[in-house]
């Protein structure tokens, strides 16, 4: 498998989130609709203080590994956790090291072809503290 490894700063997030579970891979269903909503109800113009317009997926609260229930916060990140909207979720995470694997396909399905590659192979070696997905399309809905 082909990835670099990075060092990220301390990361604060804010977006709505979901707990949700890997079992019969319920998180897919659950993520696409958390996805859904964030579009829908216009979350993204609500979160103030973004460091930019992008968007990703951050999975953390790992009950057991890929085995039980997990966190998934779809949001941006920003300079302050000051100023939480209601019926937003606001995080921060220390410093920490990531696997930074690219990939090309059609998405979602490509993601979760990762995600199965990265499991299967165990040639990274995962925390389960933090995890995350940028979409490249992510700073604009529909776009490339």
């Amino acid at each position: 498998m082909n990835y670099q490894i990075r060092k990220r700063k301390l990361i604060q997030i804010i977006g709505m989130e979901v707990r949700t579970t890997f079992v019969n891979n319920q998180q897919r269903e659950d993520i696409n609709k958390l996805w859904q909503r964030m579009f829908a109800e216009g979350v993204l113009q609500k979160i103030p203080n973004k460091r930019s317009e992008i968007v990703f997926n951050l999975y953390c609260d790992y009950e057991d590994k890929m085995n039980g229930a997990v966190t998934v916060i779809v949001g941006c990140e920003v300079d302050s956790l000051d100023h939480v909207p209601d019926g937003l979720s606001g995080r921060a995470f220390e410093a920490y090291r990531e696997a930074h694997v690219k990939v090309k396909g059609k998405l979602p399905e490509v993601v979760y072809q990762a995600w199965e590659q990265v499991e299967a192979d165990g040639e990274i070696k995962r925390s389960y503290m933090v995890d995350s997905e940028l979409p490249n399309w992510c700073t604009k809905p529909g776009s490339k």
